[in-house]
């Protein structure tokens, strides 16, 4: 699976209305960094935008299992997940 695919099937998962009150407004990739000694185009950082208030490792841990559920093809690509507050947030 490209990168391209990657990102728009999990932005139809985190972008859709949460039904627990959770709202996503961005997400995307950027490529792991291990610091210069190896490369790889199979693992992603996902990065995300949280509208709500959350606490990062609950966060972290609710996405996982969200997209382990719903996204489980794209989500064993994924090396690690950062959430962001929005701007002025």
């Amino acid at each position: 699976m490209d990168r391209k695919t990657v990102i728009k099937n999990l932005r139809k998962v985190l972008l859709a209305k949460q039904e627990d009150g959770r709202k996503y407004s961005a997400a995307w990739l950027e490529d792991v960094d291990f610091g210069g000694l190896y490369y790889t185009e199979d693992f992603f950082v996902l990065n995300v935008i949280a509208e709500h208030e959350f606490r990062s490792i609950p966060e972290k841990s609710h996405l996982v299992h969200l997209l382990h559920k719903k996204a489980k093809a794209e989500a064993i690509r994924l090396w690690n997940i950062k959430v962001h507050k929005p701007k002025g947030g």
